[in-house]
C-alpha cells in the first residue's frame, strides 16, 4: 500500500517538470480520467481498512465498520484493482 501511495505521489510530481509529462492525445483524456479515478478507489479503500485494523489493535473494544464489512468491500474493490492494473499495462502501450 505504501508503494502505491509513493507511485501516486511520484506520478503527480511529474507534472511539476514539463519535460517529464508524456503527451496525451485529447481523445485519450477520458481514458486517463477514468483510469485515475478508478485507481484511487481501491487504494483509498485499502488505506482505510489498514487504518481501521491498526485502530482496532490499539482499542480492541471498538469495532469499526470497515473491519465488519471488509469482505463486502473487497468484492467490489478487487475487480476495480484488477481493472487498474490492466489499465496500467494499456497505458504503457499507449503512451510510452
Amino acid at each position: 500500500m505504501l508503494a502505491a501511495w509513493a507511485f501516486v505521489a511520484l506520478y503527480l510530481l511529474r507534472y511539476r517538470y514539463p519535460g517529464l509529462v508524456p503527451h496525451v492525445p485529447p481523445e485519450y483524456i477520458w481514458w486517463i480520467a477514468l483510469h485515475g479515478t478508478v485507481a484511487l478507489l481501491p487504494l483509498i479503500g485499502a488505506t482505510l481498512l489498514v487504518l481501521a485494523r491498526w485502530r482496532q489493535k490499539m482499542h480492541p473494544e471498538r469495532s469499526s465498520h470497515f473491519n465488519r464489512y471488509h469482505k463486502v468491500y473487497g468484492r467490489v474493490l478487487i475487480p476495480l484493482w484488477v481493472f487498474t492494473h490492466i489499465g496500467g499495462i494499456v497505458n504503457a502501450f499507449l503512451f510510452y
